[in-house]
């Protein structure tokens, strides 16, 4: 908003009295103390091209500032102002037929998370005292689990417009090759002692290597079965587990589907369905492991949950939502896997301030 001046600059006469004259003097502002998340947006404000102090491009940054606080990117006052409308993505909404618009919000909310992944990732990255913090919790939460027999695994997933970032509009350029979540799993892979899996590098390489085998839909946010098992690998490398280079995997068509971004847009029926694929007898070329795995995680853990089921005796999946920093106490078992989208990194770092 541009500054303006209110001052009263009206000539009076000597010893006369203007409405000014019975104000009290105006006491000075206290300094207040942002949190690393504040800091981080006020930060990010302070980048933006001085075309937004315009009154229309104001009300368009209105709307991402309240995106950013419903996606815990800005202020918990913010974010109050928004708890109804959290309701609408989380619990859907009723049309008047009876039909729950739930799943199509859903997909509306990931969008807007991956436009606020890219604006994050090409203004500024977390801040020093945030990857400490984050380090700092992520090593307590490590810790107190092994102190109950658990291995903590954390699985960062990339999101599809960076591994295929050379079909991204010429209005989308690549700022920075390393991204918010390339130096967040540096810095957190250098200053803990826990596995984290981040396999950009990989994916990004076989997307460009065999570009005929996709790893992602096109019509969806996600990746397939075939991109969802090379990000897997990583964590079954991760436990000392063995694994098949990409490559060896024998991969077949297995039908076809039409992905939340088709299915939301109504478009279904207009673009052509995608293939989906399976690896078949991967149960059969790794021996069972009978230990217990828990996951906790996004959509994206979902992909690989046929995998990992083939792989271990007990596994299942919880939405990352649910997640309850009581899980340190009672793990109820052996491995835990909490994985994280690119587009959730901010509720990965609202969990680790718990510990």
């Amino acid at each position: 908003m541009a500054n303006a001046d209110f001052s009263q600059n009206k000539q009076t006469a000597p010893g006369g009295f203007d409405a000014g004259s019975y104000r009290e003097k105006a006491k000075p502002e206290q300094a207040v103390t942002l949190t690393p998340r504040q800091q981080k947006l006020a930060a990010l404000e302070a980048k933006l091209p001085a075309a937004l102090s315009t009154r229309a491009a104001a009300l368009a940054l209105s709307v991402v500032v309240m995106l950013a606080a419903f996606f815990g990117f800005g202020s918990a006052k913010l974010r109050g102002k928004y708890n109804t409308a959290r309701q609408w993505f989380t619990a859907g909404v009723a049309a008047d037929n009876g039909y729950n618009l739930s799943e199509e919000l859903t997909t509306r909310e990931n969008t807007a998370a991956n436009i606020l992944t890219t604006a994050s990732n090409t203004l500024g990255a977390d801040s020093a005292e945030v990857l400490a913090e984050a380090s700092a919790g992520l090593q307590i939460l490590n810790d107190r689990l092994a102190a109950n027999g658990c291995t903590l695994v954390l699985d960062l997933t990339p999101s599809k417009d960076r591994i295929y970032q050379e079909y991204m509009p010429d209005g989308y350029p690549i700022v920075n090759e390393q991204n918010r979540t390339d130096l967040l799993a540096a810095y957190l892979q250098s200053h803990t002692t826990v596995p984290v899996v981040w396999r950009y590098d990989l994916l990004r390489s076989q997307a460009r290597q065999n570009p005929d085998r996709l790893l992602y839909y096109k019509t969806d946010t996600h990746w397939n079965a075939v991109g969802a098992l090379y990000g897997l690998d990583g964590i079954f490398e991760a436990l000392d587990m063995p694994t098949l280079s990409p490559e060896s995997y024998p991969v077949e068509a297995d039908g076809t589907t039409t992905g939340d971004m088709a299915n939301v847009a109504a478009l279904y029926a207009s673009l052509p369905a995608e293939e989906t694929y399976t690896v078949p007898g991967y149960a059969q070329l790794f021996e069972k492991d009978g230990r217990t795995v828990r996951v906790i995680g996004d959509s994206f853990s979902e992909y690989y949950m046929p995998y990992l089921q083939a792989r271990f005796t007990n596994s299942w999946r919880e939405h990352i939502d649910t997640f309850d920093a009581g899980i340190v106490d009672a793990p109820g078992c052996d491995i835990l896997i909490l994985e994280f989208n690119e587009r959730s990194l901010d509720k990965l770092l609202a969990i680790l301030e718990q510990f």
